[in-house]
């Protein structure tokens, strides 16, 4: 990832402060970045933007972040994406 500005990263998350938390630090280290709010638009933007890296969450609403990668892993447009899962399980309240 040699020129940060042309490496495209894909956030989906369905929480907007987290979103916006990972898009503001991601740009400032100089990448240009895209975001979902779910794993259906999360995977409609990858098949669009054919990002480098999909930061995802696994528990979203409409599709939820297992099932996207599955959907992006079978796609030859998208199956070569490479995808981290971030997920906040915290102690019930």
């Amino acid at each position: 990832m040699a020129d940060k500005n042309n490496t495209k990263i894909l956030v989906i998350e369905d929480s907007p402060d987290f979103a916006e938390i990972l898009t503001v630090k991601l740009k400032q280290e100089g990448y240009n970045v895209i975001t979902a709010a779910n794993g259906e638009l999360g995977v409609k933007a990858a098949k669009e933007a054919n990002p480098a890296l999909i930061l995802m969450d696994i528990q979203m609403p409409v599709m939820n972040g297992i099932d996207a990668f599955y959907k992006l892993k079978e796609d030859p447009a998208t199956k070569d994406i490479k995808v981290v899962f971030l997920t906040n399980y915290g102690e019930p309240s």
